[in-house]
């Protein structure tokens, strides 16, 4: 496989890791508003450790990403 693909899907897999974490947290702060206190503050302690540790999930160099896309928008040329 092309290196610069699998650059690509790499990016993309992270990329969707990233908006099913997003889904989750959304998910978890909607529910919080039906819970008692001590459930809605155990949520509220996973949704912050969740969000504390986003930046960790989500690993990508956005200016990596462009290089490659502008090599294989040429390349495709």
């Amino acid at each position: 496989m092309n290196a610069h693909r699998q650059t690509m899907l790499d990016c993309e897999a992270q990329l969707n890791g990233a908006s099913d974490a997003m889904a989750i947290l959304s998910g978890l702060f909607t529910a919080m508003r039906s819970l008692d206190k001590a459930d809605a503050a155990a949520v509220a302690r996973a949704g912050r450790y969740i969000a504390d540790d986003f930046a960790n999930m989500l690993d990508v160099d956005a200016e990596k990403l462009r290089i490659e896309a502008a090599r294989m928008a040429g390349g495709a040329q």
